[in-house]
């Protein structure tokens, strides 16, 4: 799910739409959509380094 200026964009086939009816009726701007974000991220644990990638488009988090 993601608000951007006032609507949430709510992917479509997802468990969060769902929940699209119940933010509708509690007033919230809804559009369900096919959304492809393409996040990456990095964790920085006392162990190391722990990655990941979103598993929608291209990349894989890789390391030792």
């Amino acid at each position: 799910m993601l608000n951007r200026f006032g609507t949430f964009d709510i992917e479509k086939g997802t468990s969060a739409e769902k929940l699209g009816s119940k933010l509708h009726k509690m007033g919230f701007k809804i559009k369900v959509r096919d959304l492809n974000s393409g996040l990456q991220g990095i964790l920085i644990t006392a162990e190391g380094f722990e990655g990941g990638a979103d598993p929608r488009r291209e990349g894989i988090a890789l390391g030792d």
